[in-house]
């Protein structure tokens, strides 16, 4: 996302990841115990990207 993370939270009350959470995880029986957020990406570096998507993997590989 393009928006700062505190703007997204306190301002916008995280109304995307709600709706995901709440409408489709865990109608589906999927429960996520944390979020992540990657911003902002616009403008971001090629660095930045490699080490949101490094972070990413490794998250994704935790049980």
């Amino acid at each position: 996302m393009d928006t700062p993370v505190w703007y997204f939270k306190w301002v916008y009350g995280e109304a995307g990841v709600k709706q995901l959470k709440n409408n489709i995880l865990k109608f589906c029986g999927i429960n996520p115990l944390k979020t992540t957020y990657i911003s902002p990406i616009k403008g971001s570096t090629t660095a930045f990207r490699e080490k949101w998507l490094t972070k990413i993997e490794d998250l994704g590989k935790k049980k």
